[in-house]
């Protein structure tokens, strides 16, 4: 019973007592919940408690899981960080304060460039 979680609840309203069961499997799990409702009934009636149980609702065996759509979660996170990415671009491109180029020099300070360092290849 380690590898289930069980778990008992009632309205304080009514008789309708709701019992889940979850596991990993999903055959055995449907397995002991129905174990589960027809023990409580046999138990319930050596008891005294109620002269009969009906199950409303049997367990069925899920077709699919129950948890997170990792497709859907895999593509809101590849969203996210395409919208990241492009945000960094921009804001990386609006705060860049250096002036590339001669022409971007003439413009910004409004003289004429009189002379240019040339770029030596291999760095000396």
């Amino acid at each position: 019973m380690d590898d289930y979680k069980i778990a008992v609840s009632s309205e304080t309203t009514t008789r309708v007592t709701t019992l889940s069961v979850t596991g990993t499997d999903a055959k055995e799990t449907a397995k002991v919940a129905r174990a589960m409702a027809n023990s409580v009934s046999t138990v319930a009636q050596n008891v005294g408690a109620a002269q009969s149980i009906n199950v409303v609702d049997e367990a069925k065996t899920p077709e699919s899981p129950s948890g997170p759509k990792r497709l859907l979660y895999v593509a809101v996170a590849f969203l996210a960080g395409v919208f990241i990415a492009i945000a960094y671009v921009v804001l990386a491109d609006i705060l860049n304060m250096r002036i590339c180029g001669a022409e971007e020099a003439e413009e910004l300070l409004g003289i004429p460039v009189v002379g240019r360092i040339p770029a030596m290849k291999g760095g000396k």
